[in-house]
């Protein structure tokens, strides 16, 4: 069975952080390891991360200065690579997530023999009111994209939502230049 690492990255978070830990506890699939990146923050987050470390497989590590989400999530990946096999699977997390307890589980199940699934969102407000029950349908994200649209970046799919194999990492990190070293047109399962 694949591994499973999640990178979350986080700043100044720490109103948010509790209930996504929580989240995770809950998940019906097995995680490998998370890999939490701060963004060099001010707040209690920090203290928080490691309070879950002996609930949760988590490695937490600090950037000083902040750089910014990109950056912070490069790093993770960049950890992540180190670690992971090709066939195991990534997931991305922001700190203001709640996950549902079978995220995973059918994330895994769907993905087949393609590269990266993703799924919907319920859109909650900060303090857990639901405003909708898709994030697609809230932000008016239209169902169908020509391949031109997906080449171009134009896809709206939020790293959160999605699952994707490690075998990415070397096709999607960034180059030492700042470019991208490769585009990949991925299929919603």
């Amino acid at each position: 069975m694949p591994d499973i690492f999640i990178v979350l990255a986080t700043y100044n978070g720490e109103r948010y952080l509790k209930p996504f830990l929580d989240s995770l506890c809950k998940q019906t699939r097995k995680i490998t390891s998370i890999i939490a990146v701060d963004d060099g923050s001010r707040d209690s987050i920090i203290s928080i991360l490691q309070s879950y470390s002996q609930k949760l497989p988590l490695s937490v590590h600090r950037q000083e200065q902040n750089r910014g989400h990109l950056a912070t999530f490069s790093l993770g990946l960049e950890i992540a690579k180190k670690i992971a096999k090709p066939q195991d699977f990534i997931a991305l997390a922001d700190q203001d997530d709640i996950w549902f307890p079978q995220k995973l589980e059918i994330l895994e199940k769907s993905i087949g023999n393609v590269d990266l699934v993703f799924g919907d969102a319920t859109v909650i407000d900060a303090k857990g009111n639901k405003l909708a029950d898709s994030w697609r349908n809230f932000a008016r994200i239209k169902a169908d994209f020509s391949t031109q649209q997906y080449i171009s970046g134009n896809n709206n799919i939020t790293g959160c939502l999605s699952l994707f194999k490690a075998s990415l990492l070397d096709k999607v990190l960034f180059s030492s230049i700042g470019k991208p070293l490769a585009i990949r047109l991925f299929g919603q399962s």
